[in-house]
Parts: structure tokens; C-alpha cells; sequence
């Protein structure tokens, strides 16, 4: 019962992050088109070539045009900013579906320019700022393990009929090979928001890149108690733990951790034995949300000191462990002597107190 108890717990720990669809924290790439449409693009990126993503831009917005125009509705006026909400379907089972929506907040304005200081020249407002912006398509997919979003700021259709007439291929090669000179790289590890103009000839211009603060690499100190099942029983546990914590993205993604813990056999009345071990471990958060973790860790663990006869000597332990949340965890273990001799499945309940 304990081997089965075990093998599922085992599959549970490394499902359960990869089913859990969650909307990503982005970045954003953040293009002003020749016909000063503003395209708004997330995207998860970690290298140059993830901009690839644009040619999905394209795509969606030619199925929301195609969908649009079958409706009976009146022309767009900036009397009646309107925001439209449209999630492709995948043309089987899941169906496409425009959402329309007062836009209560219409209006952005973007520097165009890469000093800001030419505000102070009044002469020069007139070109750095750029027209407003009325409507706002936001494009999506129904599909559930498909994250995609995009956000298009417009004043007409016929404006957004222009976007297809532009080679998004060329713009995508450019974009990234904008984004893979040395001085912008160092946006690959937070997030940010790129404001990037692009030209008639396909040519962008960086104007500027916010980053957004964020946690930063940190060493936590924690304690905690448990229980593990094990030979039918089931002990409990207290432990110390440090733990290098370092982030990407604003998020917590990877934990290097040394782990001391004590555990108590209390099974026979007048046998009370406390035996010691050190875990090493490394956590994985499969998050790209913040706030919404999903780490999952592998531990390999030794005994320092034996007491009594429930382990023998030179026992070590493998565990998977995954944090349902910030203060409980749960996965299986397998303790064994030597080299995997004497091999013997456990299960771990963890709870951090600090």
C-alpha cells in the first residue's frame, strides 16, 4: 500500500505543475507601428529569438478581422471609445468569440523621442507626442494550455486592415537583432517593457526600456517540522535549513538549499531514539506568475548520527518534494543503504514555520 501510495505522490509532484495553466508575468514589447498603431506584445523572454511570438500578431489579427467583418456594426468614432476582446478558437471543439466593451481609459502617450528632455522645447511637442490612441483590441487564445495575449491600441479598421499589409517577418528579424546587442541583454533576467518604433522600411528604433523592480537574489534562513511514514510508521521531524534563493523574471526560480534535521522515533515507550541527517537540495519554481509559486525539489539526504536500530548504518535518502504552498509540502522518499541496497519508500509531509 505504501509503494502505490508512493508511486502516486511521485506522479502527482511532477503533473501538477505542467497541468496548472496560469496567465504568465510577461514582458512587453511594446511597437509603434509606421501608421502609429501601438502593438503591445507579451512575451515570456528569455532570449532574442523569443520575439518570434510577433508573427502570431498577424495570425490573430487577420482571424478577428475575418470574424469582425461578418458583423452588422456601426463605424468606430472616438465619440465611443470601445474595447473589443477577441479569443481565437482552434477550429474544432473550442469556438472564436469577439467580446465588445467601453473603453474607459483610451488615451496613452508615448515618448518618441530617446531624450525626454526635448519636452522642455515647446516647438517640439507636436512631434514627440504621438496622436491618442481611441480603441483597444485585445487578442487570445480559448485554448487552455495557450497563453497567448496581445494588446493593439487603434482609431480605425482600416488601421488595423494596414498592419497586415506589413512584413512581420522582416520586423521580427529586427527586433531581435535589435534586442541581441550587448547593451540591451541585460533585460533577458527581469521584466521589462520595451518601447520600440518601427519605420516604413521595417526598421526599429529602441526608444527606451523600464525595468520593473523586483526581488532580488536573496539567502533565506527557515525552520520547520514534519512527518514521514516509513516502515509503516510515522515519525516526526524538526529542521533548520539555509537556502541561496535567486530570481528571474521578478520571480523566485531557482533555491540551491543545506538542510539539518532531526528525527524522532517515539514508537516503543521505552526506546526514544532522535537520529540526525543532512539533505543538499535543489528547487525548481515552474511559475511565471508572481505570487503564484510552483516549486518542485529533489533533496539527497545522509545520516549524521544513528541511534537506536530502526535505520541502519550508512543510510541515505532521495526525495521529490513539491510546495502546495508557502508553508506546506509533500512528495516521496527512498532511503537505502551502501550503494541503493536495502531499498525502502517513504512519504514526507513538510511544513515551514519561518
Amino acid at each position: 500500500m505504501i509503494k502505490k501510495t508512493t508511486i502516486a505522490l511521485l506522479l502527482a509532484t511532477i503533473l501538477i505543475p505542467a497541468l496548472q495553466a496560469k496567465e504568465s508575468s510577461k514582458d512587453t514589447l511594446r511597437l509603434i507601428m509606421p501608421n502609429n498603431v501601438q502593438i503591445d506584445q507579451l512575451v515570456y523572454f528569455q532570449k532574442p529569438k523569443d520575439v518570434i511570438v510577433l508573427k502570431e500578431v498577424k495570425t490573430y489579427l487577420e482571424s478577428f478581422l475575418n470574424d469582425f467583418k461578418k458583423l452588422d456594426t456601426d463605424e468606430l468614432n472616438a465619440d465611443h471609445p470601445v474595447k473589443f476582446i477577441y479569443k481565437k478558437g482552434d477550429g474544432k471543439q473550442v469556438a472564436s468569440s469577439i467580446t465588445f466593451d467601453e473603453y474607459q481609459a483610451p488615451t496613452t502617450i508615448i515618448l518618441t523621442m530617446n531624450e525626454s528632455a526635448y519636452l522642455k522645447d515647446s516647438t517640439l511637442s507636436n512631434e514627440i507626442l504621438i496622436n491618442k490612441r481611441i480603441h483597444r483590441l485585445e487578442l487570445s487564445s480559448n485554448n487552455h494550455f495557450n497563453q497567448y495575449k496581445a494588446f493593439i491600441h487603434f482609431n480605425s479598421i482600416e488601421q488595423l486592415d494596414e498592419l497586415l499589409l506589413y512584413d512581420f517577418e522582416k520586423i521580427i528579424q529586427n527586433v531581435e537583432e535589435l534586442l541581441s546587442k550587448k547593451e540591451n541583454k541585460y533585460a533577458s533576467n527581469k521584466l521589462f517593457t520595451a518601447y520600440i518604433r518601427i519605420d516604413s522600411n521595417a526598421q526599429p528604433d529602441l526608444i527606451k526600456i523600464d525595468i520593473a523592480r523586483g526581488p532580488m537574489d536573496v539567502i533565506q534562513l527557515s525552520a520547520g517540522s514534519g512527518l514521514q511514514s516509513l516502515k509503516g510508521q510515522w515519525l516526526g521531524s524538526f529542521n533548520a535549513q539555509a537556502a541561496i534563493i535567486f530570481t528571474r523574471k521578478g520571480i523566485d526560480k531557482h533555491a540551491f538549499s543545506f538542510t539539518y534535521e532531526w528525527m524522532y522515533n517515539f514508537t516503543t515507550p521505552d526506546q526514544k531514539y532522535v537520529n540526525e541527517f543532512i539533505d543538499l537540495g535543489y528547487s525548481y519554481n515552474f511559475s511565471r506568475t508572481i505570487g503564484k509559486d510552483e516549486w518542485v525539489g529533489l533533496t539527497f539526504g545522509f545520516m549524521t548520527k544513528q541511534r537506536g536500530e530502526f535505520f541502519a548504518n550508512n543510510t541515505y535518502r532521495l526525495g521529490l518534494n513539491t510546495r502546495l504552498n508557502k508553508h506546506l509540502g509533500v512528495g516521496p522518499q527512498i532511503y537505502f543503504n551502501d550503494f541503493f541496497q536495502n531499498v525502502y519508500p517513504g512519504i514526507n509531509v513538510s511544513i515551514s514555520i519561518m
